[in-house]
């Protein structure tokens, strides 16, 4: 004789019509079997025929999860509108602490996320990960979720069990993140390594969302916890000219240390970055022997670095703008890394310029550059100066080298 489960899995709906019609002839953990695959299955005729016995709308399998839930992970949506008119509850909590409206974020089903949010699905919800239905939306890029769920005015701010908030899901795959910046999602929220979503933007080089996070007007200067570098320090390594560039107008301060104390500076002379050394040249507004504190290693000097790697193009950068004058003057003239230095006939008159005086000229130009401070490239941009004092200001001229 053909099972109840079997009827429904066959979608036989007149046979299983006649097996729950005999009185006492079906077994309590048969009916509720038969109902979970019902809804599983999207069999509405059977879902129908089995609520007619009595059974309870929110009948659980093994794993705690209801019919409803399955019925709602599996896009059944007229099951599931059957099971939310049958008073099964749409906020039931099952197996990892998730409710429907999270098993359906992962999928972005847009007629039964409606249809959950339209008969009180809660929003904000967490499941044993601390994640909303947002930040599962958000994890697997499912845009029309996630615009739902803000509309219905979700927390966007929600941190999970990780200390990661959407935004931060959301920096790492750069994926919704104008969405959530629109909504009101905090840019400077930090997980418990200190690390912010811009920051996560900036490991993974994705510049549109570094932008994007900057004009949010995020702290471009929150350093992780671990090794204390900024995104400036991250990106001047991987080489992003156009991020950095926004960092520096956000307010990004080139000349912080990390652990090691490493400016940007120096992981942009480290992997060779020839774009970005210029730009972080241009920017850096300090004057003289500030740039270099006698007190930090030999190893985390930029100076140093470029001679030991031998890099001409960058240590003309360093004379053109006047980098740490005096430094320059002793990295040539007194370490041993410098000595090939000697033997390169085109840098002779290089040398010479490093142990010259500044003019009056490059003088003004340094202390203005100084006066200007950290926000020098943007307050540029804004002064109603000629373009031609505003180029050499900027120092136009590494350009051409």
């Amino acid at each position: 004789m053909i099972s109840l489960v079997e009827a429904v899995k066959s979608n036989n709906s007149r046979i299983l019509q006649l097996l729950v019609a005999v009185p006492r002839a079906v077994k309590q953990n048969e009916l509720e079997t038969a109902f979970i695959h019902a809804a599983k299955l999207g069999h509405n005729e059977c879902i129908d025929i089995l609520l007619a016995t009595g059974i309870h709308p929110d009948t659980t399998d093994t794993n705690n999860n209801t019919a409803l839930m399955y019925a709602a992970q599996m896009n059944h949506d007229v099951t599931l509108q059957t099971l939310v008119s049958a008073k099964a509850s749409v906020n039931w909590v099952g197996s990892g602490k998730s409710t429907p409206l999270h098993m359906v974020a992962k999928h972005g089903y847009e007629k039964t996320i409606t249809l959950l949010l339209e008969h009180g699905a809660k929003l904000n919800t967490r499941d044993s990960a601390g994640n909303t239905p947002l930040i599962i939306a958000v994890m697997y890029g499912q845009y029309t979720t996630i615009k739902a769920l803000i509309a219905k005015g979700c927390d966007v701010n929600i941190i999970n069990s990780k200390g990661w908030s959407a935004l931060h899901y959301a920096s790492h795959k750069a994926r919704g993140v104008n969405i959530l910046l629109a909504a009101g999602a905090n840019p400077n929220c930090m997980d418990k390594d200190g690390i912010t979503p811009l920051l996560m933007a900036a490991s993974e080089g994705y510049d549109n969302v570094v932008k994007a996070l900057v004009q949010a007007k995020c702290d471009v200067n929150i350093a992780n916890h671990s090794v204390k570098k900024t995104a400036l320090h991250i990106l001047a390594y991987k080489g992003h000219p156009g991020s950095i560039e926004d960092l520096i107008l956000g307010g990004a301060d080139i000349n912080l240390v990390d652990s090691e104390n490493h400016t940007p500076l120096w992981y942009a002379i480290k992997n060779s970055k020839l774009e970005v050394i210029r730009l972080l040249l241009r920017a850096n507004s300090q004057a003289d022997t500030y740039q270099c504190p006698e007190n930090i290693p030999s190893e985390a000097c930029p100076v140093r670095l470029a001679i030991q790697q031998k890099m001409i193009n960058v240590l003309k950068l360093l004379i053109l703008t006047g980098y740490d004058r005096h430094h320059l003057r002793a990295c040539f003239f007194s370490q041993e890394d410098s000595d090939w230095l000697k033997n390169v006939e085109e840098f002779s008159h290089w040398l010479d310029h490093a142990s010259g005086a500044l003019t009056l000229k490059q003088t003004c130009r340094m202390w203005i550059r100084h006066q200007l401070g950290r926000t020098l490239y943007h307050d540029l941009q804004q002064l109603p100066l000629p373009q031609a004092m505003k180029d050499y200001l900027l120092m136009k001229e590494l350009d051409d080298h």
